[in-house]
């Protein structure tokens, strides 16, 4: 097995989601090859840190209040129809479950809406943590300025200065735009070994940006001003590897 077939298992494996002649197979490639094996680490790594510092929310007593009142005005907005027999005992209960996992959804959205709404630091790691999980870190993959500049200016009403610091050991691995509560947002995505660095770059004076470092559900913040923008690196790197980049920025210009 080559490694562009075992890079397609990788994320499988760590979640042992392989059985058979595959998992055999992979796990000889795996024997001989340190940069598959990195990126299994770095997956099993990643998985860990999901399990245990997600975070977890209570249904608000308002919430609970409501739904409890919707019960008793109209029962059958709230309660599914039960299906006909045999089939009713199997079925409320999946269905039962569903609403369970629905109604978590919700909530879960709702508040983390809430959150971000009055908080551009949980923002900005939420977005970080998506990216990470979905590996959509970059739109235009490019260590060239001359490339991830231009791209970055061509969608947004801003350009924000790019250098790459692969001399530091901060690769410049591309560029994505994200919307953060509804500005469109400019981020460099670097990378440090096996972290993954996301750096948001917007013009200084259009919302309350982090002043202070900070560490979010596991992840670092550390926010510098710049070249007259608002520069906030997002990384599960240590707080002093981060504070060497933001000197790196500084000191780039722009």
């Amino acid at each position: 097995m080559k490694c562009d077939k075992a890079s397609r298992w990788v994320e499988a494996l760590a979640d042992d989601e392989v059985r058979g002649g595959r998992r055999i197979l992979l796990q000889r490639h795996l024997a001989n090859c340190p940069g598959c094996t990195a990126r299994l680490d770095e997956a099993r790594a990643l998985r860990q840190r999901i399990r245990t510092e997600i975070p977890r929310f209570a249904a608000p007593a308002r919430l609970r209040e409501r739904l409890e009142r919707l019960a008793r005005s109209d029962p059958e907005r709230v309660t599914p129809p039960a299906p006909a027999w045999p089939w009713r005992w199997a079925a409320g209960g999946a269905m039962a479950g569903a609403a369970v996992t629905m109604l978590g959804f919700v909530v879960f959205s709702g508040l983390s809406g809430l959150r971000t709404e009055n908080d551009v630091a949980h923002a900005l790691v939420d977005e970080h943590a998506r990216a990470v999980i979905a590996r959509q870190t970059v739109v235009v993959a490019s260590s060239d300025q001359h490339t991830v500049k231009p791209w970055l200016s061509s969608h947004l009403d801003y350009s924000p200065p790019v250098h790459d610091f692969a001399d530091a050991g901060f690769s410049l691995v591309g560029a994505r735009i994200v919307r953060i509560q509804g500005h469109s947002v400019a981020v460099l995505a670097y990378r440090y070994r096996l972290h993954a660095v996301d750096v948001y770059v917007e013009p200084s004076g259009e919302r309350a940006y982090p002043t202070a470092p900070e560490i979010i559900r596991g992840f670092n913040v550390q926010p510098l001003r710049a070249h007259g923008m608002e520069w906030t690196i997002v990384s599960d790197a240590s707080p002093d590897v981060l504070a060497g980049l933001a000197k790196r920025i500084v000191d780039a210009g722009y």
